[in-house]
């Protein structure tokens, strides 16, 4: 899947996203088995859904910033676009956004 090449629907890219956190769940579950000690569980889990668990993240997440990339280079040309904003707005996205306190 090439993200920059496809246009793909709110719903496609919310089953990617359900996908990803399913996938770091089978993640965190095998680690957690393993600080455990029951290691031959952890290596079958491994085996079975973390490892292909791992692959598909590191290709969406791939893809993403591939995606990220173009569109960045897309709008490069528009420094100062958007006019009076404050100076810290990457910094205090979340208090600009959200009204919480600044960091």
């Amino acid at each position: 899947m090439n993200l920059t090449d496809t246009k793909l629907s709110r719903n496609q890219l919310l089953d990617i996203f359900d996908n990803l956190h399913k996938a770091v769940a089978a993640l965190h579950e095998a680690h957690t088995i393993a600080l455990r000690g029951d290691q031959k569980v952890a290596t079958q889990l491994w085996n079975e859904v973390s490892m292909p668990a791992a692959n598909l993240i590191l290709a969406v997440t791939g893809d993403l910033l591939e995606a990220a990339q173009a569109a960045a280079s897309r709008y490069a040309g528009y420094p100062g676009a958007l006019k009076d904003l404050p100076p810290d707005l990457a910094a205090q996205h979340d208090h600009y956004r959200l009204g919480t306190p600044k960091r």
